[in-house]
């Protein structure tokens, strides 16, 4: 009972503050019938993603299942695995799993093997040959057995495992949504900041596949070019990659996202330069964090805000600026009432009031604080990037990215 308690407490203490979940499901925005489509499958951190390819577009769905109670949880992660996952291929594998897994501590195993990111947990002590499946409740006889790559399915399972875990506060029979609600959210906010460009657009769908209705998270696919992609060229850097950086951390601010780096972004590239940024992934916000002290990235950023309560960074856009001084509470309760919780809502609102106050101070004390479209330059960007202003989205930016600014 210790080690699953220590399990569950670890896998929500990464998700601090996570607030509680609402009481009742979420609505379909509409539906999409991708019945006899072809579907593919990419891994997230913390979720087995569709990859959707439809009016000449590319989609990316994330499922929202029912929590079910352990074993019920464990038949369908095995199930799923190999009818949809696998779309029926090794299907003699099944029941041999499905066996050893149900056999005596074999369930406990399984469930308690951890995640990738625990470097101390059986999951990645396997994922590394440092032990074998026996201590992740597949039998090692069994697993030589097997057609299927087993590391590639007990990755499936822990992402499948992750959502249960950070669905504490979610009824068994209810849709684990705590994640996706959060998605959602990001991007309404966003969009009523009118900087919705910078993150993937996010609905809540039901999906009409092959095998049965599914709900949950559709997105849009990021514009640009990834990480790897941007290390193996020269670009310049154009001021407007400033402009989108900062946007980004005083939105990331407002939702205290903690996850957005370089590698859950793409970059938007035009005629040889690096113009712009857009986020995906963006499910790590809405805790119940109000202390803008801390720093994003888990302190790695530095404050958004002075301890004499002013901005720290040379410039602030004056159409966000603008957009945050004309947004009132109300105004983000109405597009956020129907997804999160009160205590969500309310700690987002005190972040976004703390952050207005800031605003407000920095403007009344520097006239030059506010920049046009038309005014960041490369002077503004060599003015965020000297030591004054610490480790900013854009300073972070270009050192992971491994891109000199001269």
């Amino acid at each position: 009972m210790k080690i699953k308690m220590k399990h569950c407490l670890m896998v929500i203490l990464s998700f601090v503050y996570l607030g509680v979940a609402k009481i009742y499901a979420l609505e379909p925005a509409y539906c999409v019938n991708v019945k006899n489509s072809n579907i593919s499958w990419v891994s997230g951190l913390n979720n087995n993603i569709r990859v959707l390819e439809f009016n000449g577009n590319t989609k990316y769905f994330k499922e929202c299942k029912k929590k079910l109670n352990e074993k019920a949880e464990v038949e369908r992660i095995i199930n799923d695995y190999f009818d949809e996952y696998l779309s029926g291929k090794f299907l003699q594998d099944k029941p041999l799993l499905m066996k050893t897994v149900f056999e005596n501590d074999n369930l406990n195993r399984f469930i308690y093997a951890g995640f990738l990111w625990n470097r101390n947990s059986n999951l990645s002590k396997y994922m590394r040959d440092e032990i074998d499946s026996n201590s992740l409740g597949i039998n090692d006889c069994v697993a030589k057995k097997l057609n299927i790559d087993l590391k590639d399915f007990l990755l499936y399972a822990s992402r499948e495992l992750v959502q249960r875990c950070v669905s504490y506060d979610i009824h068994e029979g209810d849709l684990q949504t705590n994640l996706a609600i959060r998605q959602v959210s990001t991007y309404r906010l966003a969009k009523l900041l009118g900087i919705d460009n910078l993150v993937v657009k996010s609905d809540f769908v039901k999906l009409l596949t092959n095998h049965g209705e599914k709900l949950g998270v559709l997105t849009d696919k990021a514009s640009g070019i990834a990480t790897d992609e941007i290390k193996e060229t020269d670009f310049i850097i154009d001021p407007t990659f400033q402009r989108d950086l900062v946007n980004l951390q005083i939105l990331d601010t407002i939702t205290n996202e903690q996850d957005h780096n370089p590698g859950n972004c793409f970059f938007k590239v035009k005629e040889g330069k690096l113009t712009g940024v857009e986020a995906f992934d963006n499910e790590g916000g809405f805790g119940l964090n109000t202390n803008l002290q801390n720093g994003l990235c888990w302190g790695v950023i530095s404050p958004l805000l002075t301890e004499e309560n002013k901005i720290n960074l040379p410039h602030v856009s004056k159409f966000l600026a603008q957009k945050i001084l004309a947004t009132e509470n109300d105004d983000i309760k109405e597009i956020l009432k129907d997804l999160l919780s009160d205590s969500q809502i309310d700690s987002c609102i005190k972040r976004f009031n703390i952050l207005k106050s800031a605003l407000n101070n920095t403007i009344s004390e520097n006239k030059k604080f506010l920049l046009t479209d038309e005014e960041w330059s490369r002077d503004t960007m060599s003015e965020e990037i000297s030591e004054k202003y610490g480790n900013t989205y854009l300073t972070h930016f270009l050192r992971k990215l491994d891109i000199s600014f001269e």
